[in-house]
């Protein structure tokens, strides 16, 4: 029976048309969260100007914002679990509109902060709906492809935003520009509900036995949340899409400045580099998901322990850069990091779903996002001080040598199916 008087769809083809229709609202609504949940990088200097604070100021919204992340996330997921994806798309989309909204209206630092944990709440529920719904509408070899689709999203939000706001914002106003996008959002928002229904085709709790051995090899054994959750599989790769997330934090935070103190390049040069890593993020996770779905029969490990490996040579790479390095080489070097770091969270997440299975899929993600999360908040801060204490050398080196590990269990947990 489909919940809260969807329409039936009658037949199996409508089935296969409409799952579509589920993806396309799935990405566009995680694309336009994304470029509000980056917008703080770009807004940056807008607010030190407008309200006179300093870095570490501004650094404490932006800290809010992952604190609200990291507190919603395992609520957003048990409740996704009981209640479905439709109204929690509507209430993520909505908290995310309405944060970056009243952003203009703002009328001191302190307000901001409001604005901070609205889109904090909104954009910490939205990888447990959009999974679950994947999970629901797509078998077991789309997914990788599927996810990787969905979660480019991300990537290229976060790669235009730093375009976004600067040319509207010259041509247009800055605060228009915010309005423009926060509209677009809750747009997005009302409409959800009416176009996001629930797939009639099968039992959600039934759509993990379908698949091949080596997607049903994912799988955590099957009982309470409880059980799932402590599964030894499950809590490793936790711990290695942590160590991944600490890795995406700390050189998305740095590439930048990294470059710009470095080489002897410009501003909009450095920045650039930060584009080439989300374009490379994108990449993989498109190329990755289609070579786990089609190539390796819907294996997930064994990916992921390729892209840990390319993220640790990236790094020892970026550790060796001198200011003599040649212009070519940094931009594939930060290709190579995004493919890694940027590209790592769309397979993660698949794996991830499918251990925990369809039932549980939106409490066990909302588990794993807090701990994730909470090594972003970290990363950067430890980078910093490496950087800081040491030089630059010291904080890549650190990436390589937690890349390297993650590489290891992955290849670990390859080996050992019945871990």
């Amino acid at each position: 029976m489909l919940r809260y008087g969807n329409p039936p769809l009658e037949t199996s083809s409508s089935v296969d048309n409409y799952k579509w229709i589920i993806l396309l609202l799935l990405s566009s609504s995680h694309f336009l969260m994304a470029m509000c949940h980056f917008s703080w990088g770009p807004l940056g200097p807008i607010l030190k100007a407008e309200f006179d604070i300093n870095n570490r100021q501004l650094g404490y919204v932006i800290s809010l914002m992952y604190l609200s992340m990291v507190v919603v996330s395992i609520p957003a997921g048990i409740l996704v679990d009981r209640h479905g994806v439709k109204w929690f798309l509507f209430l993520s989309s909505l908290m995310v509109g309405l944060g970056i909204f009243i952003i203009p209206f703002c009328s001191s630092y302190s307000y901001t902060a409001i604005a901070a944990v609205m889109i904090g709440v909104g954009y910490g529920m939205i990888n447990q709906i959009t999974t679950k719904g994947i999970i629901s509408w797509f078998e077991p070899l789309e997914r990788g492809t599927i996810m990787g689709i969905k979660q480019m999203g991300v990537t290229i939000g976060g790669g235009l935003i730093g375009i976004y706001i600067p040319l509207l914002g010259f041509y247009i106003v800055w605060k228009n520009a915010i309005f423009l996008l926060g509209g677009l959002v809750i747009v997005i928002a009302i409409v959800s509900p009416f176009l996001y229904k629930e797939n009639p085709g099968k039992n959600p709790d039934l759509a993990d036995e379908i698949g091949t051995s080596k997607v049903k090899k994912n799988q955590s054994p099957k009982g309470s949340l409880k059980d799932v959750l402590l599964g030894r599989r499950l809590l490793v790769v936790t711990l290695l899409s942590s160590l991944l997330a600490f890795c995406q934090a700390s050189s998305a935070s740095f590439l930048v400045v990294f470059a710009k103190e470095t080489f002897t390049i410009t501003q909009l040069f450095a920045g650039s580099l930060l584009t080439v890593a989300m374009a490379g993020g994108t990449f993989g996770r498109i190329v990755f998901g289609i070579i786990s779905d089609r190539t390796m029969k819907g294996d997930r490990i064994l990916p992921l322990a390729l892209i840990s490996l390319i993220g640790s040579i990236a790094s020892w790479l970026l550790a060796l850069c001198g200011s003599g390095t040649p212009i070519f080489a940094i931009i594939a070097i930060s290709g190579a990091l995004g493919v890694s770091f940027m590209g790592w969270n769309s397979l993660g997440m698949v794996l991830l779903a499918e251990m925990a299975g369809s039932k549980h899929v939106g409490s066990a993600l909302g588990v794993v996002f807090t701990a994730a999360w909470g090594a972003m908040v970290l990363g950067p801060s430890i980078f910093g001080f490496l950087a800081d204490r040491s030089g630059y050398s010291a904080g890549w080196g650190m990436l390589a040598v937690l890349s390297f590990l993650t590489f290891s269990g992955f290849m670990c947990l390859h080996r050992k199916p019945n871990f």
